[in-house]
């Protein structure tokens, strides 16, 4: 399967495929009206925003790590660094945990 090369959201036809990049295929989510990458910030709250709809998610500081963790492990981020992926990032074993639960939900 697919993923965002900046959010890590699986690609398919449902959530359109956006562009492809040097770093690999973008979602629709991820791009602006210009056709570029949006910026860090704006893709940063949506990434929060989504873990924060997963069970076992309660606050917005846990979102705001396991958003850390995911975008600064995506081909994108990996070589745009930007100030608002600084700080404190998920453990392993946090971040597999509730990708665990989010999956089982759709099982």
């Amino acid at each position: 399967m697919n993923t965002c090369a900046s959010c890590s959201m699986p690609l398919d036809e449902a959530h359109g495929f956006g562009t492809a990049t040097e770093f690999g295929q973008v979602c629709q989510y991820c791009l602006g009206s210009d056709g570029k990458i949006k910026d860090c910030a704006e893709i940063f709250e949506g990434g929060i925003q989504f873990f924060m709809t997963i069970e076992g998610v309660s606050d917005r500081a846990m979102g705001e790590r396991l958003t850390r963790k995911n975008m600064k492990n995506s081909p994108y981020w990996k070589t745009h660094p930007n100030a608002c992926l600084e700080g404190e990032e998920a453990s392993d074993e946090e971040f597999y945990a509730v990708l665990l639960s989010f999956n089982s939900e759709f099982l």
